[in-house]
């Protein structure tokens, strides 16, 4: 899987190669899940530290 996104960034966002493929590549759309009223939009969530503080309460 890697190396596909690592193909189509390389093909479509060139500049923004180190930033992407940062390890660990994490995308969640559970920032706002307990806010039903918030869109769910996938974002980076930049590492395991920074998931594990959005289900800290």
């Amino acid at each position: 899987v890697q190396d596909l996104i690592k193909k189509l960034v390389d093909e479509h966002f060139k500049f923004d190669m180190e930033a992407v493929m940062k390890d660990p590549i994490l995308f969640g759309d559970y920032s706002n899940a307990l806010d039903e009223t918030e869109p769910r939009i996938y974002k980076d969530i930049i590492d395991y530290e920074a998931s594990k503080a959005l289900f800290q309460v």
